[in-house]
């Protein structure tokens, strides 16, 4: 059993780690391997599954920490979309440069091959230069990919982070004026349990103590439904939005030029539609 999956308490982050494959080359062969064949490669001496155990430990043991600190990234979830928009902007950018690089070599070549008088070998030049341009155009291209993907992805566990420690209860969030209130035998009416969840829609461990008491005295009020399946909900619907904005992101440097020109253009659009999801959300830390 894998040392690494055996410290993890969550079950979203547990899931995650179980499911990645890492690639390693054996004996002149790439071969995908999970965390715990890796771990067993380690300890076998395998220098480069030791890196990819040790880094990952740390990853995890840092989430691990986040999780029960309370240190996040960001204070809101919104503040996750415009990271990951300004992360595509910078991605974007880059792309746009190398573009125009490679639109600046592919212009000098044709001007080339029409040139008149010039020699062979100065045409060859001109078109190695070119082939060159081409080369690092899709290696660029390639990296600047990569490494969004790898910056959405960290950013994306920070969130998950950030949605867990939000849904999740905890002692500290429970305000024992009121829960005394609640056990009092006051009957409290629909129309002040309504007050009560909108006051506490920053904290879902209150929603949930008002809103069984709701339940199990029989109260239909207005918010009761919205705001108990919301607290229970455990941050789907924000993850959806996320996700939904982050394929876009990623498309919008894809190495498939149609698809990228199709996208970048839309980012402002689509993450002001993200935002506009996540305040449509009733309950959210402030």
């Amino acid at each position: 059993m894998s040392k690494i999956l055996n410290k993890i308490f969550d079950v979203d982050l547990y899931n995650t780690v179980k499911a990645e494959r890492y690639e390693l080359d054996q004996n002149g062969n790439k071969n995908m391997y999970n965390i715990g064949q890796l771990e067993g490669l380690a300890e076998q001496g395998n220098e480069e599954a030791k890196a990819i155990v040790d880094k990952l430990n740390n990853e995890v043991d840092e989430m691990l920490k986040k999780m029960d600190s309370g240190n996040y990234l960001f204070k809101t979830f919104n503040e996750y979309i415009l990271e990951m928009a300004r992360l595509t902007e910078e991605a974007s950018k880059q792309r746009e440069e190398v573009e125009a690089k490679h639109d600046k070599a592919e212009k000098a070549w044709k001007e080339a091959k029409s040139a008149v008088n010039v020699s062979d070998s100065w045409t060859s030049a001109r078109k190695t230069e070119y082939l060159l341009a081409n080369e690092e155009y899709d290696k660029s291209c390639k990296e600047i990919y990569n490494d969004l993907k790898q910056k959405l992805t960290a950013l994306k566990s920070e969130f998950h982070i950030c949605l867990k420690g939000f849904y999740t209860i905890t002692p500290e969030r429970i305000d024992n004026n009121v829960l005394t209130l609640l056990d009092s035998g006051i009957d409290v009416s629909e129309e002040e349990i309504d007050s009560l969840l909108f006051k506490y829609r920053f904290n879902t461990t209150m929603i949930r103590i008002v809103a069984n008491y709701a339940i199990k005295n029989k109260k239909e009020t207005k918010l009761l439904t919205t705001y108990r399946l919301g607290v229970t909900s455990n941050g789907t619907a924000e993850m959806k939005a996320f996700e939904r904005f982050e394929h876009f992101c990623m498309n919008a440097v894809s190495t498939n030029n149609a698809l990228r020109r199709a996208n970048a253009g839309c980012l402002d659009r689509l993450g002001a539609e993200a935002l506009e999801s996540l305040d449509e959300i009733a309950i959210k830390p402030q």
